[in-house]
């Protein structure tokens, strides 16, 4: 099942990946108990979320060089991808036990295209490689 997206990210969100659409990674899914409002003064939460997302990066970049290191890296990967859904309002997509071990095992080209979904408005950013 294809989830509504907001017309603005669509595109984005339909590119194929094994058969799968990018689209079923990302939902509004939040229920009454993560959503709650707030004012706040500090670093801006884009910032923090870009500084995660270069974090997730390197993880990915570590567990690339060495293979045999990755499976203990995948705590810290779940966790990092859990405050990064959550961070972008998509901490429902947390559940899925298997995406911190799908990306450790992808490729850098992979991994980029999961964050560009997750964060549409941070595409400039290079492919790690």
């Amino acid at each position: 099942m294809v989830p509504n997206l907001p017309l603005e990210h669509a595109d984005k969100r339909r590119a194929l990946r094994g058969g799968r659409l990018w689209a079923e990674f990302v939902f509004e899914a939040h229920g009454a108990a993560y959503t709650s409002r707030q004012d706040r003064y500090g670093v801006p939460l884009d910032h923090v979320a870009e500084k995660l997302s270069s974090a997730i990066e390197e993880l990915h970049r570590f567990g690339q060089d060495h293979a045999d290191d990755r499976a203990g890296l995948l705590p810290a990967m779940h966790y990092a991808l859990v405050a990064h859904l959550g961070l972008h309002n998509i901490l429902g997509k947390a559940g899925d036990r298997t995406l911190a071990s799908r990306l450790l095992n992808g490729s850098s080209k992979e991994l980029r295209a999961w964050l560009d979904v997750v964060e549409p408005d941070q595409q400039s950013r290079p492919v790690v490689s």
